[in-house]
């Protein structure tokens, strides 16, 4: 079985960047299985958003002008914000446990309440709220999504990511029955990508 690999996290602006390019590569290659794996960009971090402010606005607005993809930058205004992606990639493992079917779309809803909305994606609130949207029972998540439980899986998805030797995000890689094949560390176009990922196929089969 080949299967498509991406190892992202929703708090990666270059992976938020990248969204609508994955969703090309996957509609075009229905044959082929998909696996999430979250990475872990900043976990545990403590620094505040807005001294990082005129960093990040630069970059993100390089990322919009690059990729099309609308950013809200109200949050990099908030007093109390810091940066850690942990809660991000832990509700994303949260929602996967309910309903594995809806972990990328539940990634990119976490993606787009942070970077298209500027919602606080350090409170277990805005988590709720995307749950509640896709038919996840908001009380059950909400707890589950507190648990140590879930804080181990999300801290063992970062370990295999590093294990991985994955250090970039995005990063794709393919795998087929006789190889692992890195496509891409970093963000880029579905096109080149769709080539080279049919190129390998080809050659595989």
């Amino acid at each position: 079985m080949n299967k498509l690999i991406y190892f992202g996290d929703p708090m990666c602006s270059w992976c938020y960047g990248f969204a609508p390019e994955l969703k090309e590569i996957i509609s075009n290659l229905p044959e082929v299985e998909f696996q999430l794996i979250l990475g872990g960009l900043r976990p545990y971090g403590k620094e505040p958003i807005k001294g990082m402010k005129k960093f990040l606005l630069k970059h993100w607005v390089k990322i919009q002008e690059s990729t099309g993809q609308p950013f809200s930058h109200d949050i990099l205004d908030h007093n109390t914000f810091y940066y850690d992606t942990e809660p991000a990639n832990r509700a994303v493992v949260t929602a996967r446990e309910m309903n594995p079917a809806v972990d990328l779309e539940f990634y990119d809803a976490v993606q787009t309440a942070f970077y298209g909305e500027s919602k606080n994606v350090l409170e277990r609130a805005t988590f709720e709220e995307i749950a509640d949207k896709h038919d996840l029972d908001k009380t059950a998540y909400g707890e589950l999504f507190d648990s140590k439980e879930m804080k181990e899986k999300t801290r063992d998805s970062f370990s295999y990511t590093i294990e991985q030797g994955v250090n970039a995000f995005p990063t794709l890689v393919l795998e087929t029955p006789d190889r692992k094949c890195l496509l891409s560390r970093g963000y880029q176009k579905a096109a080149p990508l769709l080539e080279k990922i049919n190129e390998i196929l080809s050659s595989s089969s």
